[in-house]
């Protein structure tokens, strides 16, 4: 019984390999055309490493293609790599500049990587009350993308956004909460909305 149970194991592995490797073969055929949507995919495989080799520098050559085609997700994972150093040089303030564009389109992830960075004045000057209102930003594009999960973001977003405003919210008292909060209103109005149509 185990034996039976260990090789459907294995054949299924095999399965997912490779329909792994057919999808990777189908996005890179869409890539070579400069089609927006697969090298943003194809750049989340070779990230993730799932049915390619990890290699960072490829999904980084691959998202910022996919940026200059307008891909907001492209932006935000791109500033992910920069903000990181995997597979490129670690330059905190360029993950700043890449997390803002996408954040001022409504990017949730993003605003909470802006917030973030905004909050503890890493590759930008600190501002506590502005960190915060991006947080509380992506709270609300968080919640409105988990509306129309095609957008990106969604719960574990919502999630990691709500335990950082409360964890934020602690450390920011008096006068820069309220300034926070209503600097999160304006942000919340202009960048807090669904991000429709799909943007990756």
């Amino acid at each position: 019984m185990k034996k039976a149970a260990a090789l459907f194991a294995m054949l299924v592995a095999m399965s997912v390999r490779a329909d792994e490797a057919q999808d990777v073969a189908n996005l890179a055929r869409r890539a070579a055309l400069d089609d927006r949507v697969a090298l943003y995919d194809l750049g989340t495989y070779y990230y993730s490493g799932r049915g390619v080799k990890q290699d960072y520098k490829k999904a980084a050559a691959l998202w910022t293609k996919a940026a200059e085609k307008g891909s907001i997700g492209a932006r935000n994972n791109l500033g992910y790599l920069y903000f990181e150093g995997l597979g490129v040089k670690r330059d905190a303030a360029r993950a700043v500049v890449l997390w803002k564009e996408a954040a001022e389109r409504g990017h949730g992830e993003a605003q909470l990587h802006l917030g973030n960075a905004i909050f503890r004045g890493v590759g930008i000057a600190k501002d506590e009350p502005l960190g915060l209102a991006w947080v509380i930003c992506a709270v609300q594009s968080a919640k409105n993308q988990a509306i129309h999960p095609e957008t990106g973001g969604g719960p574990e977003i919502l999630a990691f956004a709500e335990k950082e405003v409360a964890s934020m919210s602690s450390a920011v008292t008096g006068r820069s909460f309220a300034n926070a909060k209503l600097l999160a209103e304006g942000l919340i109005d202009m960048y807090g909305r669904p991000n429709w149509p799909p943007t990756r």
